[in-house]
């Protein structure tokens, strides 16, 4: 497996585990016994997160395609 493989393997990996974790704090947010400040933070924490990896995935994929071809 090369480098670029490898790479795009953990990018799909990172995606995957954010899936879970935005569907944890989705699930978080709908039980009425959360705190209502526990519940801002969660999401304030997931936001740049997100951000983060969009950014990333973004330049991997492109350098990893520009590698292919």
């Amino acid at each position: 497996m090369t480098t670029l493989e490898i790479i795009d393997r953990l990018c799909t990996v990172i995606e995957a585990q954010a899936k879970i974790i935005r569907t944890q704090v989705a699930f978080i947010d709908e039980q009425l016994s959360v705190d209502e400040e526990l519940k801002k933070q969660l999401f304030n924490m997931n936001e740049p997160i997100d951000a983060d990896l969009d950014v990333l995935e973004y330049h991997l994929r492109s350098l990893h395609h520009t590698q292919k071809g």
